[in-house]
């Protein structure tokens, strides 16, 4: 629970230490203001606020909540300012909205900025044309997200639609299945890079991993990144796990994923993704599906990596709820087709001053 306490001390406190001014003042009650003296509010519980002296031991509101303090002091003991603090508003009507907001901003835990610069807006499926990857570019700047992932031969005219909206330009290599031989990948990201790419999703060698063949797929991640970095670019590595459940090269499937997040790090990765979004695996019934993100993979790949190695969901991650799971769960970053609907639901929650929703449900397919 959120408690407010307010401070008092009289006017003149100049030689006080702020720790003497506040014990001074603080059995002292609301209604002492009106008379007169320097004041302060400090959250306890869940919130912090901080408070400081000015230059002449003034106490100084927090910057965290300026206008509510423009509301009530009209003058006192700021810098520049002497005398007796007076009350703009009726003390009773400032506090009660001064708790309101601070409980909509407590319910908010992330920022709009938080959750929209996680999103890469996925411009990659096969059908999309010129007229679709500008419509999605144009998108990307509306929402502002962190970038798009775009397809290669897009880059160039990507970096052109998005010229100084702040979006960044993300390029997929080797995609979506990862066999391209090692040169190819690591030309692949040279053109990227020179076309304007800031970063490069590329896909592992799935087959050699499986194999066991740990060397070769080592220095296939290495080439991409020595490459990418070379250009002021970062590399996201990309898993496929959905192809993973069964583990291989006689390692369970968790440590296998293991394996490779430390083949990544080594290799210079800065991040290491769950799914391409188009990893397809035959059913039972015959048809094609897939999770892509789960809960569990987040977990054990946030686990399994460095604080300097940052984690992408990719794939089911389809609303807000799901947006929020990925970051709840140590995700930095997270591919998506959905942008719109996810960041339009933020908003209508923020004007509902809460970001409670149904909970988040990731790994159902989709992307």
């Amino acid at each position: 629970m959120l408690q407010i306490v307010i401070q008092h001390a009289p006017a003149h406190e100049g030689s006080r230490t702020l720790a003497e001014f506040q014990q001074a003042g603080r059995n002292e009650t609301a209604e002492r203001l009106v008379g007169g003296g320097a004041a302060g509010v400090e959250a306890l519980g869940d919130l912090a606020f901080s408070q400081k002296l000015g230059p002449g031991n003034e106490l100084v509101a927090a910057e965290e909540f300026p206008q509510f303090f423009d509301q009530l002091f009209v003058k006192g003991y700021w810098p520049g300012h002497s005398g007796d603090i007076g009350i703009k508003w009726g003390f009773d009507k400032w506090l009660s909205q001064f708790i309101n907001w601070l409980s909509q901003s407590h319910s908010m835990k992330y920022s709009y900025s938080d959750l929209a610069k996680m999103i890469d807006h996925s411009l990659l499926h096969p059908t999309m044309t010129d007229a679709d990857l500008e419509a999605g570019c144009r998108l990307a700047a509306q929402y502002q997200v962190a970038s798009v992932c775009i397809k290669p031969y897009a880059v160039k005219q990507a970096v052109e639609w998005l010229r100084g909206s702040g979006v960044l330009v993300g390029c997929v290599i080797g995609f979506p299945h990862g066999n391209s031989a090692t040169e190819s990948k690591r030309y692949e990201t040279e053109l990227a890079c020179r076309d304007g790419a800031n970063e490069i999703d590329m896909v592992v060698n799935l087959g050699k991993a499986l194999g066991g063949d740990w060397g070769y797929v080592e220095a296939d991640v290495k080439a991409v990144c020595d490459e990418a970095h070379k250009h002021g670019a970062k590399v996201k590595v990309i898993f496929e796990n959905d192809y993973l459940t069964n583990g291989g090269a006689g390692l369970s499937s968790d440590d296998f994923k293991r394996k490779l997040c430390e083949i990544c790090e080594r290799a210079g990765a800065d991040w290491v993704k769950t799914s391409t979004g188009y990893g397809f695996v035959k059913q039972a019934d015959g048809s094609y599906n897939y999770k892509g993100a789960t809960e569990h993979d987040l977990a054990l790949m946030r686990a399994s990596c460095s604080p300097k190695v940052q984690v992408k969901a990719a794939g089911g991650v389809r609303d807000l709820d799901g947006l929020i799971k990925v970051r709840d769960l140590g995700g930095s970053r997270c591919g998506a087709t959905a942008t719109a609907a996810m960041m339009d639901d933020y908003r209508k929650r923020e004007a509902a001053g809460t970001l409670e929703g149904a909970g988040g449900k990731i790994g159902s397919g989709g992307y």
